[in-house]
């Protein structure tokens, strides 16, 4: 929670031997995203914050809700 979220990404890209992946930093936006790139019969799993109502970055809290953020955009859809 307290972490650089750039460190953060970067240790996970630097797993990644192919560049076949898009670091969207804004959790909504990725989730947008996510739902935008999905054909018949695919699934979209949205992991890590559960049904947490905010999201702290570098001691930050900020509302958010993955579950709200999902049901808005898809209603918006």
């Amino acid at each position: 929670r307290n972490e650089d979220p750039n460190n953060i990404i970067k240790s996970i890209s630097n797993g990644y031997f192919s560049n076949r992946y898009k670091v969207i930093r804004d959790r909504k936006e990725a989730i947008k995203m996510g739902i935008d790139m999905l054909d018949a019969n695919d699934i979209l799993l949205v992991l890590g914050k559960g049904v947490e109502q905010t999201q702290e970055i570098q001691g930050k809290i900020s509302p958010h809700s993955d579950t709200n953020t999902i049901t808005e955009y898809l209603n918006e859809i």
